[in-house]
């Protein structure tokens, strides 16, 4: 098929899904729109790069400057995120009463470009990832928070995942990488790389499967007739992150989806402590998976990888010898600016140290570390909270949780405009009124903080209006 007919098709079908999807949304506003750009932008690539004409120089984050596009198409969404917050009376001073430990975390990341040897290089940086912030309080101050949630990421992957698929095939030069090894061609899509385009595929297709499982009185047949759409675009996810060849994304896929079912389940939705021991089983389980070369060989074998995580380890051992300073680390995103660090890229071809936990050791040391773990357990509440309160975002909460803490096991995806520190952030963040309550219903009339089925969110962080009407949440 010539390359042009098959993006006059690949178009339809986009603005197909598109109208398909449309016909069924309702309660979310034109300003959604902002963080639909900032998440397709985090999940491709940087618009700048898109002009580099060469796949294999696409990662600008590598880059001291930056790209000058990029910063200011991030610097007007965040602006315009802003803007809708403002109008909906969003009180930073509540927002920060509620998220204590994230913005103590993000207030020390904003202090450690101080001893950055680039501090201002930083700092932009630091307002970049700060931005994560303001597009997960866009969506979650939406009417219908959960639909909102939901068109954020079926809309990007209504247009990811076709265009991925056409550019692998049709466009090479921009659907394929190269291994700087071995020269062997390797698929990106629309992404950098075949890690970033696994991970677009892992995330849309947890959300894809999550949206045609909302209506619970409905057979799957009937499911998937009414929203064929959806269905369409995870087959194709499916077919993405086979292609793709990310081990990581491939496990993470499987055990997103096998959360996203089992937490539905009424014997796990009544008792918290089920679902807490499952998670820590899960997260203990693959800790000493990674950490046991044996018992690693069985995971790594299956997954058709070899013992050392595909070189991971050798990075590891690199990044541990780097000689950042162990108690504050080398300044917010600036270790792979270091001579020391450049070398070590070099050498491994690696722009960092594929593992979260491990690149937030080296950026703000144990101190950045420290203030990380409590974001998490946070996050693990919230995720629990919403599963036994039987909210409808209960299970994709719960899933995204434990696949964003292991999926840093392997890849580093904390405060780096990553899709998967994304989403956690989005489960970490927790909404009150710091008015009065606004009237809504509740699946507990014992709890009147527990959260509305039909919603996932028994909190928002708004002003009353001036005629003291009150908004409910559909």
């Amino acid at each position: 098929m010539p390359p042009a007919l098959a993006t006059l098709l690949c178009t339809i079908f986009i603005l197909s899904l598109f109208y398909g999807n449309w016909k069924k949304t309702r309660g979310v506003s034109l300003g959604l729109w902002i963080p639909v750009i900032w998440v397709a932008i985090m999940a491709s690539r940087p618009i700048g790069t898109w002009l580099a004409g060469d796949a294999d120089k696409l990662n600008f984050h590598s880059y001291e400057d930056g790209s000058p596009i990029d910063r200011n198409v991030s610097m007007l969404l965040m602006f315009g995120g802003l803007v809708i917050l403002a109008m909906r009376g969003v009180r930073w001073a509540g927002v920060a009463k509620e998220n204590q430990w994230l913005f103590i975390f993000y207030l020390y990341l904003l202090v450690s470009v101080l001893w950055s040897d680039y501090t201002f290089v930083a700092f932009k940086r630091w307002i970049r990832d700060a931005a994560t912030v303001v597009m997960v309080l866009v969506i979650l101050t939406e009417e219908d928070p959960t639909e909102a949630l939901r068109q954020v990421f079926l809309r990007c992957a209504y247009l990811l995942i076709p265009l991925s698929v056409l550019t692998m095939k049709y466009y090479i030069n921009i659907g394929r990488t190269y291994d700087p090894w071995t020269g062997t061609p390797c698929l990106c899509g629309v992404t950098v790389g075949k890690n970033q385009l696994g991970r677009l595929a892992m995330i849309s297709g947890i959300f894809l499967i999550w949206s045609l499982n909302l209506q619970k009185d409905l057979s799957w047949f009937k499911k998937i007739k009414q929203r064929w759409f959806d269905a369409a675009v995870l087959g194709l996810c499916l077919m993405v992150l086979v292609q793709a060849d990310s081990a990581t994304s491939l496990f993470c896929f499987a055990l997103g989806t096998g959360v996203l079912f089992v937490t539905q389940m009424d014997w796990m939705k009544t008792s918290p402590s089920r679902l807490l021991w499952l998670g820590s089983l899960l997260i203990a389980l693959s800790v000493l998976f990674l950490s046991v070369p044996n018992l690693r060989g069985l995971v790594t074998g299956a997954l058709h990888r070899n013992v050392n995580l595909t070189e991971r380890t050798d990075v590891w051992k690199g990044c541990l010898g780097l000689g950042t300073n162990p108690l504050i680390g080398e300044g917010f995103d600036s270790v792979w600016m270091t001579p020391a660090a450049i070398r070590l890229g070099n050498k491994l071809q690696v722009e960092e140290a594929h593992n979260g936990y491990l690149e937030t050791y080296l950026n703000t040391g144990l101190i950045g570390l420290c203030l990380l773990f409590p974001v998490l357990v946070v996050a693990g509440k919230n995720a629990v909270r919403y599963v036994t309160g039987n909210a409808a975002m209960g299970p994709l909460l719960a899933s995204l949780f434990l696949v964003g803490v292991i999926y840093n096991y392997t890849e580093a995806a904390f405060d780096n405009g990553n899709l998967v520190g994304f989403i956690l952030w989005i489960v970490a963040i927790r909404y009150q009124t710091v008015t009065e309550p606004i009237a809504i219903e509740t699946s507990d009339e014992t709890n009147p903080c527990a959260p509305h089925p039909a919603s996932g969110f028994g909190f928002l962080l708004i002003e009353r209006p001036a005629d003291n009407s009150t908004r409910k949440m559909q």
